[in-house]
């Protein structure tokens, strides 16, 4: 009886333990990073990918206050003054066109995989 108990003890860490390494891996990747820089008047890359789940991070690195906002206006930063960031999380594959509204010739898109 004590040997079946010490086994389901240590079948349920080692299951928890998998849980947890697995539910930590899916996490990470979730939250992965992608930078975009906003100099002078254009965002560095203006075009680039992602997979989905990851999260942009505009930095504006330019001394002219800039936003980053998506062409629907369904999401949009405030005003980014010298090395401040924005950061948005795509979910949903497909193509996001992005513009700053201040300087609406701004256009970029991140296109989600």
């Amino acid at each position: 009886m004590r040997l079946l108990k010490l086994l389901l003890l240590i079948s349920g860490v080692t299951l928890l333990s998998w849980q947890l390494i697995l539910g930590t891996s899916a996490s990470a990747q979730a939250q992965a990073a992608a930078p975009d820089k906003i100099v002078d008047f254009e965002f560095q890359p203006p075009r680039f990918d992602v997979a989905a789940g990851a999260t942009v991070v505009w930095t504006n690195l330019g001394p002219t206050p800039h936003t980053v906002a998506s062409s629907d206006m369904s999401w949009s930063s405030d005003i980014l003054m010298v090395n401040d960031t924005y950061s948005f999380q795509f979910t949903t594959p497909g193509t996001y066109e992005i513009f700053c509204t201040l300087h609406p010739a701004m256009l970029g898109s991140v296109t989600v995989k």
